[in-house]
C-alpha cells in the first residue's frame, strides 16, 4: 500500500515537473515569438520609411525630368519664333536697304537725300534683331521669375502693339521652375498669335491671386478667327501648357469687341512639384 502510494506520489511529482517544464518551454517559445514579431514589425517599419524616401526621391527625379524636357521643347519653339521674326522683320528691311543702296550706287545717286532712307531701314532691322535675341526666355525666367518675365514679354509686345497693359496682384514670390517656364511659355504663345494674326491695337495681361486661386487673363481688341490654322495651333500649344499645370482654360471671342483668354490655376499645384505631370504634349 505504501509502495503504491509512494509510486503514485512519484508519478504525480513527475507529472508536476513535466507540466512545469512544458510551461517554461511554452513561455520561452511565446517570448521568442513575441520578440520575433516585434523584430519583424520594426523591420517592416524601416522598410516602409525607406519606401517613402525612395518614393519622394523618385518624385523629385520625375519633376527634374519634366522640367528639362520642357526646357528643351521650349527652346525648340523659341528657335522657331526667332526664325519667323528674323524672316518677317529683319530680313525684309535689310534686303530692301541692300537693293536700295546698290541701285543708288549704280546710278551714282548716293547723296544726303537718299542715304537716310536706307540707314533708317538698317537701323530698324538692327533694333528688331536685338529684340528677337532678347526673346530667349528659358534661361531668363530662372533669374527673373514669373512677374519679371511677363513684364519683359509685355514690353516686347509693345513694340508691335499700340498699348500693352500688365496688371498683377499675387502673394507668391517664386513658383517651381517648371511652373514658371510653362506660364511664361503660355503667355508668349498667346502674345505671338495676337501679334501675328489678330491685328490688335490694345492688349491687357492680368494676373490676380485670390488665396489658392490664380487667374490669368489676356484681353485684346483684335479679330479672332478660330478656324485659322495659326489660331488652332496656338490654342493647342496653350492648352498643352494648361494641362501640364492642371489648370482650366477658356477662350471667348466676341465680334467687334475682342478676345479674352482666361486661365485658372491652383497656386498649390504651382508651388508643389509632386502635383505636376511627368510629361505632357507641351514638352513633346
Amino acid at each position: 500500500m505504501l509502495s503504491s502510494l509512494g509510486l503514485a506520489t512519484s508519478l504525480v511529482g513527475i507529472a508536476i515537473a513535466a507540466v512545469a517544464i512544458w510551461q517554461l518551454a511554452f513561455s520561452a517559445g511565446a517570448q521568442q515569438k513575441q520578440n520575433s514579431t516585434a523584430e519583424l514589425q520594426d523591420q517592416l517599419r524601416q522598410l516602409l520609411e525607406q519606401c517613402d524616401a525612395l518614393r519622394s526621391a523618385h518624385g523629385h527625379l520625375l519633376e527634374d525630368k519634366a522640367f528639362f524636357q520642357f526646357l528643351r521643347a521650349d527652346q525648340d519653339r523659341e528657335r522657331q519664333l526667332l526664325a519667323l521674326d528674323l524672316h518677317d522683320m529683319a530680313l525684309p528691311n535689310l534686303t530692301s536697304a541692300l537693293f536700295h543702296l546698290e541701285g543708288l550706287s549704280r546710278r551714282g545717286q548716293l547723296n544726303d537725300e537718299t542715304l537716310p532712307q536706307a540707314i533708317d531701314m538698317i537701323r530698324e532691322s538692327l533694333f528688331q534683331t536685338r529684340r528677337v535675341m532678347n526673346c530667349l526666355s528659358p534661361s531668363l525666367v530662372h533669374d527673373e521669375g514669373v512677374i519679371g518675365s511677363l513684364e519683359r514679354l509685355s514690353e516686347q509686345l509693345e513694340q508691335s502693339i499700340r498699348t500693352v497693359t500688365f496688371r498683377h496682384d499675387v502673394d507668391f514670390d517664386r513658383l517651381t521652375p517648371l511652373s514658371e517656364c510653362a506660364i511664361v511659355h503660355l503667355v508668349r504663345e498667346a502674345f505671338d498669335v495676337i501679334r501675328r494674326h489678330r491685328h490688335a491695337q490694345h492688349v491687357t495681361l492680368d494676373l490676380q491671386q485670390n488665396d489658392d486661386h490664380l487667374l490669368l487673363r489676356i484681353i485684346d481688341d483684335g479679330t479672332c478667327d478660330l478656324m485659322h490654322d495659326e489660331e488652332v495651333a496656338g490654342r493647342q500649344r496653350i492648352d498643352d501648357c494648361v494641362e501640364l499645370l492642371h489648370g482650366h482654360c477658356e477662350l471667348q471671342c466676341q465680334e467687334d469687341i475682342g478676345t479674352t483668354l482666361r486661365v485658372e490655376l491652383s497656386v498649390t499645384d504651382l508651388t508643389q512639384s509632386d502635383t505636376l505631370s511627368e510629361k505632357s504634349p507641351a514638352i513633346g
